[in-house]
């Protein structure tokens, strides 16, 4: 079971890289992980993630 949180954990935080990466901060104000869950049944497993994103107007830079 540790090897599949481990598993886990580095999956959230390689999303949460590639959201914060300057190409999604171009389209993007702003992107936020409203939830995330986990769930499991016998030997499966159920991740739940659901993100809210803030389009960037056209014509405003990014900073």
């Amino acid at each position: 079971m540790s090897k599949e949180i481990d598993f886990l954990n580095d999956f959230l935080n390689k999303i949460k890289e590639i959201l914060d990466d300057y190409a999604a901060k171009r389209f993007f104000k702003e992107i936020r992980m409203e939830e995330c869950s986990l769930t499991s049944s016998n030997f499966s497993f159920v991740l739940t993630l659901r993100f809210v994103c803030t389009k960037r107007k056209e014509g405003v830079k990014s900073e």
